[in-house]
This record gives structure tokens, sequence and C-alpha cells, in this order.
């Protein structure tokens, strides 16, 4: 390699590095951490041969966020061994985006959203797969995508990937308590300048009070991120949630 080569490398890193800084210093930087906040679920299931309609309601109240609801009706397909999938309607309410964050004479600040409701159209691929490779027997591994499309605003469109794993504790051959772990992230596809909206972290259990009735609970890590050309706003919050489940064979 040449003296004028090693130069020209030099000061290309160099420019690079100046690029960087200069961007670094223009992005504000805000970091907002709650304690523990409550999160909710109940959902509703029917059984018609190989469809499983569903109506699910769920919230949760974050510390600095407004607060968020979710009525969601569809149904899943359950034809097809290990694999599912549904569509579904969700009305939401309560959530953030980016042009929703802008600057005035006080700062950096939000736009009142919590009035502001949208619709979506759900699109559901769920496979599941027993894992035999773990010691015991009864665990059941997922990998849940879905497709979110504002049906408002064409352009708006979210992918859902949530990888978990489940165990069933067995009482005289029937389900008892089930016990998961699961980690979900929203990647906004066509709006948005952060690769990754919201993360969440799960661990719960879920008890089998009645055949036809079932009370969980967990605890859930949650991240979300909100960028531009001059801030990125961020919220860590912890999740304390009750689920609820009827079933109707």
């Amino acid at each position: 390699m040449t003296q004028k080569t090693r130069k020209s490398i030099a000061v290309l890193f160099f420019a690079i590095g100046v690029v960087f800084s200069i961007e670094a210093l223009a992005l504000t930087e805000r970091r907002m951490s709650t304690g523990f906040n409550p999160d909710w679920t109940v959902r509703l299931f029917e059984k018609w041969d190989n469809w499983t309609p569903m109506l699910e309601y769920q919230g949760n109240h974050i510390q600095g966020l407004p607060l968020t609801q979710t009525v969601t009706l569809g149904s899943y397909n359950n034809a097809i061994e290990g694999f599912r999938w549904g569509i579904f309607y969700r009305r939401l309410a309560g959530w953030r985006y980016e042009e929703d964050l802008f600057k005035d004479a006080n700062g950096w600040q939000w736009k009142d959203s919590s009035r502001r409701a949208e619709d979506q159209l759900v699109v559901d691929v769920t496979p599941r797969a027993a894992w035999t490779f773990l010691p015991g027997e009864n665990w059941l591994g997922e990998f849940k995508l879905r497709w979110y499309q504002t049906l408002e605003n064409p352009h708006r469109a979210t992918l859902s990937m949530r990888p978990g794993v489940n165990y069933a504790w067995l009482r005289q051959d029937q389900p008892f308590i089930n016990f998961y772990l699961q980690y979900e992230v929203l990647v906004p596809v066509n709006y948005a300048q952060s690769l990754l909206s919201a993360q969440w972290a799960y661990i719960g259990s879920l008890y089998h009070f009645q055949k036809w009735m079932q009370v969980g609970l967990y605890l859930a890590r949650q991240r979300q991120d909100w960028m531009n050309e001059r801030i990125h706003w961020m919220t860590q919050s912890w999740l304390v949630g009750g689920l609820l489940i009827f079933k109707r064979d």
C-alpha cells in the first residue's frame, strides 16, 4: 500500500468520523424510565369446527404515556396441524407515532393522542412445534408473525414478530398450569426512522381454573422508540399484567 493510498484512507475515516460526530451532536436523546405499570387482557374464544373466532380487549397505562386500548375481532383457522393462521379487525386508541413529536418554545413536546383511534386489518401466521430436545415433555415452541395494516393510512404498516416457548404442567393428563417466555418486536415497515418501534420480553403463567376459563399473570419489560432528524425519544417500562380467557366449545 502506497503512502498516498494510506493518506486517502485516513482522510476518508476522518471525514466519516466528523459526519457521525456532527450527527450525534445534532441528535437530542431523551430517555424515560418508569416503575411498574398495569397491563390487562381479556379474550373470548368460540370453537366452530376448524375455526376459532376470538374477541379480545387489551389495555395498558404506562406512566407518562396515554392510555392505550385495543379491541380485536376475528378468527383463527386450525385446519393444519402445527400451523394456524387468522385474520382480524382491530380498533386501536392512544398509540403514539413519531409525527406526534414536535418542538416549540418549551422544547420537545407530544401531541395529545389519547382520544385518537385508528382501524387496522391484522393477518396472523403462527407455526408451532413440540420441542422434544428439551428435558422432560410438554414443551411447545411457536413463532407468531402479525401484519398490522392501518386502514386510514395505507402507507402505515407494522410487522410484529414474537417467538416464544411454552411448558404445560399436566395433572391427570389435563393442562393444569402453563409457563411461558416470549419476546416480541414491532418493525415499522414503511414509516418511522427507528428500526424497531417497540419491544417486549414476557415471562408468565396461565392457570386452567376450569375447562372454559383460564387465569394468567405475567411480567414484561417494554421499550418504545421514536426518532426523527433531531431527537431520539426512548421509554422503558415494567408491565404487570393480568390475563383472563374464556372458551366455549
